[in-house]
């Protein structure tokens, strides 16, 4: 992960990691592969798709963090996650390990 590490210990699952939105965006690249914007609208909610708008500032702040990356094919722009959910969720509780270790020693 790169800087803009996000962490609230009172979240639940991913939501600990990353806010809402983008939690919710991971878990749809995780499971769907690469997609595009108008697809990932489908897949986050097929009754009432949140605005393309939106989810491009989602996925630019997850892709200035190194978690996704875009690709443009033909005339569409294709989405997907730099690592596996797996590898996210190891760096995550990684990080939070040895930033606990090096900063409160007598604790741990």
């Amino acid at each position: 992960m790169t800087p803009g590490f996000y962490f609230d210990p009172d979240a639940s699952g991913l939501r600990i990691f990353l806010g809402p939105a983008e939690a919710r965006i991971m878990e749809a690249l995780w499971e769907h592969g690469p997609v595009t914007v108008k697809r990932l609208q489908f897949l986050l909610d097929p009754e009432a798709p949140p605005g393309y708008t939106a989810v491009i500032k989602v996925l630019d702040r997850l892709t200035a963090r190194g978690l996704v990356t875009g690709e443009r094919r033909g005339a569409a722009k294709w989405y997907q996650a730099t690592v596996s959910r797996e590898q996210f969720l190891k760096t995550a509780i990684d990080r939070i390990q040895r930033s606990l270790r090096r900063n409160f020693p007598d604790f741990l």
